[in-house]
C-alpha cells in the first residue's frame, strides 16, 4: 500500500502557502487511493460469497448469506459515497483559493543620499612612451656671427 511522503514535520518548521496548498492536495490524493482500496475490498467480499473469486474455494452462500454480504456492501457504499462528497468539496475548496502573487508593484524611487567623503588618492601611474618629435620650428632673423678667419 502508498505511504505519504510528507515533510519533516516537527515543532520548528516552515510551510509557505503554496506548501500547505500541496499537502492538501496530497491529502486528498490518498484519501481517494484508500476509497479505492475499500471498494475492491468490497467487489472482493461480494465474489467470495458467490464464489468466483479465482484461487479461493468458499462453501456454498445460501440466500440468507448473499443477502447479509448485500446490506453489508450497500452500507459500506454509502459511507463511501458520503466520504466522496466532502473529498470533492475539499477539492474544490482548496483549487478556489485565490493566488496570491509572489511580488507587488514597483514603488516609488526614494530621495538620492548624501555623498560620501571622498577616498583616498590611488599611485601614481607608470610613465607613457615617448611622443614623435615635432616640425622644425621657422628660422628666424637675428645677428650673425662673427666670420672666422680664412686660411
Amino acid at each position: 500500500m502508498s505511504q505519504a511522503n510528507i515533510p519533516n514535520i516537527t515543532p520548528i518548521i516552515t510551510v509557505t502557502r503554496d506548501d500547505a496548498i500541496n499537502l492538501l492536495l496530497s491529502s486528498i490524493a490518498l484519501e481517494e487511493l484508500g476509497l479505492s482500496h475499500i471498494l475492491n475490498a468490497e467487489g472482493e467480499k461480494i465474489q467470495f460469497a458467490l464464489g468466483t473469486l479465482p484461487g479461493v474455494t468458499s462453501p456454498p452462500a445460501t440466500l440468507s448469506d448473499v443477502l447479509l454480504v448485500n446490506q453489508s456492501v450497500r452500507d459500506t457504499l454509502r459511507d463511501v459515497t458520503k466520504k466522496e462528497m466532502l473529498l470533492q468539496t475539499k477539492l474544490e475548496t482548496v483549487l478556489a483559493a485565490p493566488v496570491v502573487a509572489t511580488t507587488g508593484a514597483t514603488g516609488a524611487t526614494g530621495a538620492t543620499g548624501a555623498t560620501g567623503e571622498a577616498g583616498t588618492a590611488g599611485a601614481t601611474g607608470a610613465t607613457g612612451a615617448t611622443g614623435a618629435t615635432g616640425a622644425t620650428g621657422a628660422t628666424g632673423a637675428g645677428a650673425t656671427g662673427a666670420t672666422g678667419s680664412t686660411g
